[in-house]
């Protein structure tokens, strides 16, 4: 039960919720519900590479790893890098990796008026135009030091970006989020909420050995909730060689039960498993599980359709 005083204090549907969720479970009622990521797949794992320096030999050697243990990676450059780093852009494209944009410098958005952050995301297209880098399309954004604002997130919308990297704050789970849909009430831009620190930031503790341990831990929860990571790891990163060993085969070890998937392809996957919905219904022998595909199907990977049974070894 719960307390009088929230009868009126709390949002009904949030109490209903937890109502029959109680009393479909007393009742031994099975559940169905479409899994979050593609199957066999328990949960998502975004590298966002983050390119505040210019991308470096380190940064490639990185990519390579990534690749070898079947992930892809966001390489996120900011336009006054662009034409330095060419050649590792190429390289780490070669491995299968995508390009996303990181502004045009290395400076939060935050605060900045309409006018200069606008003047900034198109100074940010100028800018890898004239380097001649093919930034990966539908296009990815990230804000530097997570530093945006309702202004930057609007433009986003309005210039049709595909997705970008959000803070915890605009959302209550740890799942792609989206922000924006066409006249039709289709899913367009897609948030990607970054709930986790990095494992660098872990280091900066008193302890690096205890603060990395914790982040591998939570590495462990989040693959059980079936949540979205999104790991962040700056160019020219600070991790020692042993601390990157650590994390990499940590990661390792969950390759089989995570999806290691660029920016771009976890937000046209969230769009695409918008158009299906399943629900189990009574009949006469049991349930019925049903489920609709809204127009033409456009997942590339195969959905998962978890089913709850009201008892063990029930069939």
């Amino acid at each position: 039960g719960y307390p009088e005083q929230n009868w009126l204090r709390s949002d009904p549907q949030h109490l209903n919720a937890v109502a029959s969720g109680i009393l479909s479970w007393l009742w031994r009622r099975p559940d169905a519900y479409l899994g979050a990521w593609p199957h066999p797949y328990q949960s998502g794992l975004l590298f966002a590479v983050q390119a505040g320096e210019t991308l470096a030999d380190m940064d490639v050697a990185i990519g390579k790893t990534i690749s070898d243990m079947g992930g892809r990676a966001t390489f996120y450059v900011h336009g006054g890098n662009a034409a330095k780093a060419t050649a590792a852009i190429k390289s780490v494209k070669a491995q299968g990796h995508d390009i996303g944009y990181f502004s045009d410098r290395f400076e939060g958005f935050q605060g900045q008026s309409e006018a200069i952050q606008s003047g900034r995301l198109d100074t940010m297209h100028k800018q890898f135009s004239e380097a001649r880098v093919a930034v990966s399309t539908p296009s990815s954004f990230s804000a530097p030091m997570d530093s945006y604002d309702k202004t930057t997130q609007r433009l986003l919308v309005e210039r049709q970006f595909d997705n970008y990297l959000a803070f915890m704050e605009v959302t209550d789970s740890s799942l792609p989020l989206v922000v924006n849909r066409n006249a039709a009430g289709q899913a367009q831009t897609v948030a990607l909420p970054r709930t986790m620190i990095g494992p660098e930031e872990t280091t900066e503790a008193d302890d690096p050995d205890a603060g990395l341990t914790s982040f591998l831990k939570l590495l462990d929860i989040s693959v059980d909730m079936g949540g979205l990571m999104v790991m962040r790891i700056p160019s020219q990163t600070l991790l020692t060689a042993e601390q990157r060993k650590r994390v990499f085969d940590k990661v390792a070890t969950l390759r089989h039960r995570t999806w290691m998937a660029p920016a771009n392809q976890i937000a046209q996957w969230w769009r695409s498993r918008e158009q299906v919905s399943v629900v189990l219904e009574p009949h006469p022998q049991g349930h019925l599980l049903r489920a609709t595909v809204a127009g033409s199907p456009t997942a590339k990977q195969p959905l998962t359709i978890w089913v709850n049974l009201p008892r063990p070894d029930s069939r």
